[in-house]
């Protein structure tokens, strides 16, 4: 049986991998997005889709006669630049700590299910283990002995594995998508 020490130990090193993956997801989307969109139609497609949301959007404010967004493209040195890094705004502006908000990523960078090996799915179990840990400190009222959810060695550090390889598999897709893009 691991100790308290030993189980907060397990706790850090899920959520550390997740924040690892947060933030080279997003650095990611930061610095390939813009030479995907250039030369990606799946990465223009999903450019487009913002583009259309954010016009609708802003039409429908109420006293917006102008949308401020298309006011803002049409004055800006390069239209197409100001647009991508609007659009990679929207995509790292939250936490990428769900399969959702992952799935967002892998399509801004014009990735699918098959430039994966693995179904993002299967990471909303660990992202529930993360938010638990971070949101409510792995506290389990039900207990008798113990207060806090008692963690498996084994299972935390394939989960950490899974979140680090994961991370991995994104980069290697990027750079494949950036070489062979025409």
């Amino acid at each position: 049986m691991t100790t308290d020490q030993e189980q907060d130990l397990l706790r850090a090193m899920l959520v550390m991998a997740g924040a690892g993956l947060d933030s080279m997801a997003k650095q990611l989307v930061r610095d390939a997005l813009p030479q995907l969109a250039a030369k990606n139609e799946e990465v223009r497609r999903h450019l487009e889709k913002f583009v259309l949301r954010k016009l609708r959007t802003e039409a429908g404010a109420e006293g917006a006669s102008v949308p401020a967004f298309l006011a803002r493209t049409l004055v800006a040195p390069s239209a197409h630049t100001m647009i991508v890094e609007e659009y990679i705004e929207k995509v790292t502006a939250g936490s990428l700590q769900s399969v959702r908000a992952l799935n967002e990523v892998v399509s801004a960078l014009g990735l699918g299910p098959a430039d994966l090996r693995v179904a993002l799915s299967a990471y909303g179990r660990i992202f529930d283990i993360r938010n638990k840990i971070i949101h409510e400190l792995d506290i389990d009222l039900a207990g008798v002995r113990r207060k806090r959810t008692l963690r498996r060695r084994n299972q935390m550090f394939d989960d950490t594995k899974a979140l680090i390889e994961l991370g991995r598999q994104l980069v290697v897709a990027v750079d494949r998508e950036i070489s062979t893009a025409t």
